[in-house]
C-alpha cells in the first residue's frame, strides 16, 4: 500500500460548501421573506435577512435572490470548500402614482367615476380627483366610467415616480 495515500479504490470525498448572509433593501433595511436559490438549493430568509444554504457543490454558482417589491437579482459567486459569505442588496422595484381629475365633455367634474389602472382602483370625490399608487411603470390601460356616461378606455405611459392624467367622459 501506498505510504499515506488512499488505495484507488476508496470512493473520494466531495467537497461542500455552505454559503451565508444577509438579504437587505439598498436603503439598508434587511428584508424577511426574500428567496435565495443556488441551483436546486433554495432558503427563504427570516427576520433577521439571514439565509444559509449548505451541501452546495464548490466552484463556479449563479445566486438568485428576490423578493416582494424588489428587482430580482443574479450574481456569479465562487464557492470554496467550507464556509462562503455573502450578501445580497436588493433595489426596489420602480413604482408609479397617477393622479388626475375626471370631468365632463361640459367641464364639470364627475364625483363617483371609478378609475382602474390593472387591478388598483379608486373612485373620484366630490373634486372629481382620483389617485392611482403602487403601478408598474410602463404602458398600461386606464379604464375610466361613470354612471350616465360612456365608459373610456386610454393607454399611457407610466414613469417611475408621479404620473398626471385627466380624463374627460362624453355623456
Amino acid at each position: 500500500a501506498a505510504c499515506g495515500g488512499s488505495e484507488p479504490s476508496d470512493p473520494p470525498a466531495t467537497a461542500t460548501a455552505t454559503v451565508s448572509g444577509v438579504v437587505s433593501a439598498a436603503a439598508g433595511a434587511v428584508i424577511e421573506g426574500a428567496s435565495v436559490r443556488i441551483g436546486s438549493a433554495t432558503a427563504t430568509t427570516g427576520p433577521d435577512g439571514r439565509f444559509e444554504l449548505a451541501n452546495l457543490p464548490v466552484g463556479s454558482a449563479t445566486i438568485t435572490t428576490s423578493a416582494p417589491g424588489f428587482d430580482p437579482r443574479s450574481e456569479s459567486v465562487s464557492l470554496i470548500e467550507g464556509i462562503n459569505t455573502h450578501d445580497v442588496v436588493l433595489t426596489p422595484t420602480p413604482t408609479a402614482t397617477v393622479s388626475g381629475v375626471v370631468t365632463a365633455a361640459t367641464g364639470a367634474v364627475v364625483e363617483g367615476a371609478s378609475v382602474r389602472i390593472g387591478t388598483v382602483s379608486a373612485t373620484t370625490g366630490a373634486d372629481g380627483r382620483f389617485e392611482l399608487a403602487n403601478l408598474p411603470v410602463g404602458n398600461a390601460t386606464i379604464v375610466t366610467s361613470a354612471p350616465d356616461f360612456v365608459p373610456r378606455s386610454e393607454s399611457v405611459s407610466l414613469v417611475a415616480g408621479p404620473n398626471t392624467h385627466d380624463v374627460v367622459l362624453a355623456p
